[in-house]
């Protein structure tokens, strides 16, 4: 029934050919003896009439064993991003934890400051009103000077009895007997004066 196709008859039109390729599976292929090399089809003897059409992408994409499919790249890169925001983030973070560290530290260093700070102007007011505490009035010529004197010596009197009384300390006659109650000689083999 074939012979009797015009392509099989030896007329020229086109002569059906037998090929096996490196793997053993053999293929028929129809060729024109009468080539029209215009013919996209027909500008290489080997390509058969029923060749790819190179202008589909669609199978040019789906045929090839090493491209992806879209999404995978898509969803590759989009988890790429993200990874790299978190990255940023988390350094971030940390850069903020560790700032937020030296801030503390720096704080506590200045409260600290601050409290030596007081303490030391507490104790050169003290050694100034020690100082007025102890002085003879008598020594002083001037009447005006002097009433002066016993005026801060009763303002600052006053002011360490409401201190004690806010503070329940003991007064001073009292806070170093518990320390040197002994002095006269009883038990401490100090002789009497």
């Amino acid at each position: 029934m074939l012979r009797e196709d015009p392509m099989f008859k030896g007329d020229g039109v086109a002569h059906a050919k037998r090929f096996s390729n490196p793997c053993g599976v053999e293929y028929t292929s129809l060729e024109s003896d009468n080539l029209n090399l215009d013919s996209p089809t027909q500008a290489s003897p080997r390509l058969s009439s029923s060749s790819l059409n190179l202008n589909d992408e669609s199978e040019n994409i789906s045929g090839s064993p090493s491209s992806r499919p879209l999404g995978v790249k898509k969803s590759k890169m989009k988890r790429k991003i993200v990874d790299q925001t978190n990255s940023v983030i988390n350094t971030l973070e940390r850069g903020n934890n560790q700032f937020r560290e030296q801030l503390k530290k720096s704080s506590e260093q200045r409260q600290q400051h601050l409290v030596l700070q007081r303490q030391n102007y507490a104790l050169e007011e003290m050694k100034e009103e020690n100082k007025i505490l102890f002085c003879d009035l008598n020594s002083i010529e001037y009447p005006n000077v002097c009433e002066h004197f016993q005026a801060e010596k009763a303002r600052i009197l006053q002011k360490r009895s409401h201190q004690q009384q806010n503070q329940q300390i003991p007064p001073l006659s009292t806070s170093f007997g518990q320390y040197f109650d002994n002095l006269c000689g009883s038990g401490s083999n100090l002789p009497e004066y």
